[in-house]
């Protein structure tokens, strides 16, 4: 079950826009406990594969809250459905 205000996926002639998945953990965990994606933020990479399931858990369940008002979202390429990243859409009144 989904309680969305908005319906997704959202998507592009390139990328799709989505709702967190279970098996996002293992691209979640490269792309994250990468120096690179560090490089020009203020936090340190994920140093192991449990961390980020239990993050990855928790991006998931999102999509069940009702009354959802913060929409954390996989992104994905559309020609083969690989996770290249996140975006956040936080909704105020």
């Amino acid at each position: 079950m989904t309680n969305s205000r908005y319906s997704l996926p959202l998507g592009t002639p390139r990328l799709t826009l989505r709702n967190y998945r279970a098996d996002d953990t293992d691209d979640w965990y490269r792309l994250y406990s990468s120096e690179e994606t560090h490089r020009y933020n203020q936090t340190s990479p994920v140093t192991a594969r449990d961390i980020a399931a239990e993050r990855v858990a928790r991006l998931t369940a999102q999509k069940d809250q009702p009354e959802r008002d913060r929409y954390s979202l996989a992104i994905c390429l559309n020609n083969d459905g690989s996770y290249i990243g996140s975006a956040t859409l936080s909704l105020f009144d």
